[in-house]
């Protein structure tokens, strides 16, 4: 069941990264951007419900559903980032921005694997 969580956030992280960025981000970026990533941090409860919550939460395909959910949240709202986030500075700026938004999106990538491991050593 581990192995195909894993596998269902993978794939829908990937469905969220080929999803069209869209006009509207492309112009609205920033705030809007900040709101929905900031809306991610619901699942963080929804989680929870469904570990420790009433029995009805507590079952696969909620938690299935749900990892599907996060994933593509997390792959659109990346992608959309890594897209609009240099357009917000000054063109000179625009190199030095990207490769500091790869470098940032490396160190919370490599924060969360790890803090997965004490997750399962805990």
């Amino acid at each position: 069941y581990p192995v195909m969580l894993i596998t269902t956030f993978n794939v829908a992280d990937l469905a969220g990264k080929m999803l069209p960025v869209g006009e509207l981000m492309a112009k609205e970026g920033g705030n809007l951007l900040l709101a929905l990533a900031g809306l991610r941090l619901l699942f963080i409860p929804v989680f929870v419900a469904c570990a420790f919550g009433p029995q009805a939460m507590r079952s696969e395909v909620v938690m299935t559903v749900l990892t599907f959910a996060l994933g593509i949240s997390s792959g659109w709202v990346a992608t959309v980032a890594m897209v609009t986030g240099p357009t917000r500075v000054a063109v000179h700026e625009q190199e030095s921005a990207g490769h500091l938004m790869v470098v940032c999106l490396v160190l919370g990538l490599t924060a969360g694997a790890l803090s997965g491991w004490l997750w399962l050593l805990g």
